[in-house]
């Protein structure tokens, strides 16, 4: 998508590329949201925040789990699809609308490739809450950040620093994963203390 969206900046202007942009953080965050929703709502019907404090523990340990994995402390497996979301909408959609079903698809996170694990942890909390909207708050943001690369590497379009922009998100030793496993493990400790 950034390699669709982000030569926009060139082409057609930036006026253009802002309304592909939004479109795509705004389907993100609203897909992710659903999700959320969706997910709080399944840990209601199933009872699961009678759950309490063992919710929290076992979210935590989830939790710690992926930012060890992203710390590249711990290696185990993650259930991800290869797919991406298809080049075909551009055609079919036009450029807008393209962006903002792109946004739809990759705010789901199941539907394409997982890169960082703390999104299972997500997914996890979002159920064991059984708080609907809560799910659909902490998962919609997850969305935005998800759609949001798009916007950096456009602002920065035409310079060097988009392609080490893709460069440095490809490289699993990363700094984004140091920071993302860094984080992962504070929400961990959190979820830990109450």
């Amino acid at each position: 998508m950034i390699g669709q969206i982000t030569p926009l900046v060139q082409v057609a202007g930036k006026r253009a590329w802002f309304a592909a942009a939004a479109a795509h953080i705004i389907g993100a965050a609203l897909s992710a949201a659903l999700l959320g929703f969706c997910l709080g709502l399944a840990g209601l019907v199933l009872a699961l925040g009678r759950l309490g404090a063992v919710a929290n523990l076992i979210a935590a340990l989830v939790f710690f789990a992926c930012a060890l994995r992203d710390a590249a402390l711990l290696k185990w497996w993650m259930p991800t699809l290869t797919r991406q979301t298809p080049k075909s909408a551009r055609c079919v959609f036009g450029t807008t609308w393209s962006a903002l079903v792109w946004g739809v698809d990759l705010g789901q996170g199941w539907s394409t490739r997982i890169v960082f694990s703390g999104y299972y942890a997500l997914i996890v909390w979002a159920l064991l809450t059984a708080q609907p909207f809560l799910g659909a708050a902490v998962l919609g943001a997850f969305g935005c950040a998800r759609g949001a690369p798009v916007l950096l590497a456009g602002v920065r379009s035409g310079r060097p620093a988009t392609a080490q922009l893709a460069e440095v998100c490809a490289r699993p030793a990363t700094l984004l994963f140091r920071m993302d496993a860094a984080i992962v493990a504070v929400v961990a400790g959190r979820l830990l203390v109450g």
